[in-house]
């Protein structure tokens, strides 16, 4: 069934407001080529059965939570010109998504389709709580004084989004799995989708398609995976929370029985998945949970390179491989690239889509002090589990880690401002000085007639 979107403030809404983002500091920055990064991205698809989609959208906006498309802009002061009134802080990102469909490719469809709109959905209806207070924090309040309030506006923004985004892929996510569920049709699928707004990088995933990104010293796994794992000695099944929660919410696990005999991979019972997570599955009723695992890393400044695959990839190759194939290779041929190795490797017997996206630092890009109060860039990476039900669970290393990320990105932010602004007042300078040069020549021209 061809899935409808949702027409409560679904994302197309937003793109015919994209146009407030014009004049706005960060549209300035990333068009001087300043702080932001540049991203290129490229799909590769080899189709078996047809239940594999994916979902691909750049440079996007919204405003931030409690506001509906346009009131930001709309809105008016008394006696103020239209001419005067700033540009509303918008925070733009980009998102990518793979959906492998099973028993049909319904449900990965209807996520392809809808399930941004809901994280979008989510986010507005969040009423201003994500964030708030940051852009006052006592503890950065010298470094971002300097800031205009539309820079402090478009900063805020930013941070909104990214702090509110695992309560807000969380519930869309679980929405979605309501409202397909609700269908009363079969089908499931695995979700693996990407957020990239300024260098913050958020994963969400139910199921087995996983991400990875590779910094150029790291390996880093961005996404959960939700197969289920088993001992390589003795076949067993491996004891994990995801094996007991399928046990207390009533399900086992174990491989499926031909005439007495136990063959295939492990799944779960009722529903018969190899997964302990997905959208949709409907005949697994509780045992297949869609609350996603919600995982979040501050990229470093030289970029580094994302990818996205269905298990038609991971199978076929480990991550290592899959990066060293697509090294220097640009992100459209890399997709392609990777797909042909699967096949190699194992056939066409399964759908394959890789998404490949390369974070590239920007054309301009403003170093920071390694002085400066949040310090240097750490050299090490950490992948932080954000999901709203593991946040306590988090190491030390990790909870510093979340809690240096803001003042990285305001300390960034605030140095490409100023930087920029710097740049301009040289501009207007030098535009001075040939004017006052020019009409002195003129002077000098008529004094001598």
């Amino acid at each position: 069934e061809k899935a409808k979107r949702s027409s409560h403030w679904p994302l197309r809404s937003f793109r015919r407001h994209t146009m407030c983002d014009q004049g706005s500091p960060n549209q300035v920055l990333r068009e001087a080529g300043m702080f932001y990064p540049t991203l290129e991205y490229g799909v590769g698809r080899t189709v078996t059965k047809g239940e594999d989609f994916h979902a691909e959208r750049a440079r996007e906006a919204v405003p931030l939570p409690g506001s509906r498309p346009g009131e930001a802009r709309d809105a008016k002061v008394d006696g103020e010109e239209e001419g005067d009134r700033p540009p509303p802080a918008l925070s733009t990102f980009s998102y990518f998504g793979v959906f492998d469909g099973h028993g049909g490719k319904g449900s990965a469809q209807f996520c392809a389709e809808t399930l941004l709109d809901l994280v979008v959905q989510e986010h507005l209806a969040a009423g201003g709580d994500h964030g708030k207070g940051w852009t006052e924090e006592s503890s950065r309040e010298d470094e971002l004084s300097g800031l205009s309030p539309e820079e402090r506006a478009c900063l805020g923004a930013q941070e909104s989004f990214v702090s509110g985004l695992p309560d807000s892929l969380d519930a869309a996510f679980r929405r979605a799995d309501g409202d397909w569920k609700s269908r009363d049709l079969p089908s499931g699928t695995t979700a693996t989708v990407a957020v990239v707004s300024g260098w913050e990088l958020v994963c969400a995933s139910v199921g087995d398609s996983c991400a990875y990104f590779h910094t150029g010293r790291q390996l880093l796994q961005v996404s959960g995976n939700h197969r289920i794992e088993e001992d390589k000695a003795t076949g067993k099944v491996l004891v994990t929370d995801e094996v007991e929660r399928v046990r207390r919410d009533g399900g086992s696990v174990g491989r499926a029985e031909i005439e007495g005999k136990a063959v295939g991979p492990l799944r779960i019972w009722p529903g018969g998945l190899a997964m302990t997570r997905t959208i949709g599955d409907r005949v697994a009723g509780d045992v297949s949970s869609s609350t996603p695992e919600v995982r979040h890393l501050t990229m470093p400044r030289s970029g580094g390179r994302l990818i996205l695959a269905s298990d038609g990839l991971w199978d076929a190759v480990t991550p290592k491989q899959a990066f060293s194939l697509a090294k220097g290779t640009p992100a459209g041929k890399a997709a392609q690239k990777l797909c042909r190795a699967s096949v190699k490797a194992l056939g066409k017997r399964d759908d394959i889509t890789v998404v490949v996206v390369d974070v590239a630092e920007p054309e301009r890009a403003v170093r920071r002090d390694p002085d400066a109060p949040c310090g240097p860039e750490p050299k090490q990476h950490f992948v932080r589990c954000v999901s709203p039900g593991a946040r306590a669970g988090q190491s030390d290393k990790q909870r510093l880690s979340g809690e240096k990320w803001r003042l990285w990105n305001a300390y960034a932010f605030a140095g490409a401002c100023r930087h920029l602004r710097q740049e301009q007042e040289r501009a207007e300078t030098m535009e001075r000085e040939a004017e006052q040069a020019r009409l002195a020549e003129l002077e000098a021209e008529a004094e001598a007639e």
